[in-house]
């Protein structure tokens, strides 16, 4: 409010997020720039940059990779398993609607090393990614414990999951390289596949070493 000449005026109702004094040299007088900001901040402060990422963190994941940070890959679980990329990686738009973050646009050459503490040889885990692709071979995710004990990937257009203390696989029956933008799950204990929500039809067989392991996917 504003008070001239004994008459008190309503100027502005919302919080005040800055003082902001100042005394100057020359005159030594205090002046106060107030910052101002309405009812909207306290909305802004909510928000999260998607609503699959306020899902997935109700999940309470061990390990949340959005990457979307060039300069270290940042784990958004609140675990604090950061990792490392072993080159700079391509950062695009997001795959997500109305999420701020970016998206890593994997060139077959940069790699991600991420921390975590799951044994995935004797866990059973669900895995979960965004992706768009066009590419019909070479490896999308890759999870390495240890030696390599577990991946998803892409081959031939499918999806595999793969366990090397088994060999044993399971592979949708469907390729997904459409080029168009798809949310994918893994669950390891029902050993089961869904693709944009739905479960799907799977192949599954055993394989020493996968034939399909190297490539650029787009």
């Amino acid at each position: 409010r504003m008070n001239r000449s004994s008459t008190t005026y309503p100027v502005f109702r919302g919080y005040v997020t800055d003082w902001g004094q100042v005394v100057p040299a020359a005159d030594r007088a205090i002046y106060t720039t107030v910052q101002l900001a309405d009812a909207f901040a306290l909305l802004d402060a909510t928000l999260v940059p998607s609503v699959y990422e306020d899902a997935i963190l109700a999940k309470s994941p061990n390990v949340y990779y959005r990457f979307d940070d060039s300069n270290r890959l940042t784990d958004s679980s609140g675990n604090a398993r950061h990792g490392t990329f072993n080159l700079t990686p391509t950062l695009t738009t997001s795959l997500l609607t109305n999420d701020t973050g970016k998206a890593w646009s994997a060139d077959g050459n940069s790699r991600a090393a991420g921390v975590h503490t799951v044994n995935l040889s004797v866990v059973n885990v669900q895995v979960e990614f965004w992706f768009k692709t066009t590419a019909t071979s070479g490896v999308i995710l890759q999870m390495r414990n240890n030696g390599l004990s577990f991946f998803v990937m892409l081959r031939s257009g499918k999806l595999r999951a793969w366990n090397s203390g088994t060999s044993f696989y399971d592979e949708t029956s469907a390729a997904y390289n459409d080029g168009l933008t798809h949310y994918a799950t893994y669950d390891a204990n029902a050993a089961a596949w869904s693709i944009d929500g739905v479960a799907v039809a799977k192949t599954t067989g055993s394989e020493a070493v996968p034939a399909a392991t190297s490539g650029s996917p787009a």
